[in-house]
């Protein structure tokens, strides 16, 4: 496999995140293997380790440092995303451009405060799916049902994002 600087991966998660998101891709098992949550909300599958996490992509969260708030969390995706080119803002229930597609975002919180994980979901034309490392995306049949509007799991924003 070839090895690219952090500004090439960069460049190229910039192009791919603009196009729509091939699904296809995730038939290979080095993608399932790479691919994240992270990644499958940004809608890139290319398969470079150790970025594909909130902060990294910008460059302003190591990728062994704990977040600290969630503030800190949504900053950081914001920064990501504009480092991408993406638009990203809170969503307000308007209706969706074609170049456009929610995010939702949950981060798993116990009594210390302390941030443990998240976890992304992302929604293309009405349908939500998930994607885990190891796996390839598959459809939530009814998000407000799920796992994650539960102990102790937080709902830290609903995100819509513009290509």
């Amino acid at each position: 496999m070839k090895h690219y600087s952090n500004a090439e991966k960069i460049n190229r998660i910039r192009c791919q995140v603009h196009e729509k998101l091939d699904y296809t891709s995730y038939d290979s098992t080095m993608c399932q293997a790479i691919t994240n949550c992270y990644s499958h909300a940004l809608g890139a599958t290319l398969m470079f380790d150790k970025i594909y996490r909130i902060g990294a992509i910008c460059g302003k969260k190591p990728i062994t440092e704990d977040y600290y708030s969630i503030k800190e969390m949504i900053e950081l995706l914001k920064c990501d995303a504009e480092t991408l080119g993406l638009g990203i803002c809170e969503y307000e229930g308007e209706p969706l451009k074609e170049n456009e597609y929610l995010i939702k975002l949950y981060a798993k919180i116990y009594r210390t405060d302390r941030i443990f994980d998240y976890h992304f979901l992302r929604c293309d034309d009405g349908v939500w799916t998930e994607k885990w490392r190891y796996s390839k995306p598959r459809v939530m049949e009814d998000i407000d049902r799920s796992k994650y509007n539960s102990f102790p799991w937080v709902t830290v924003g609903l995100f819509k994002i513009t290509k």
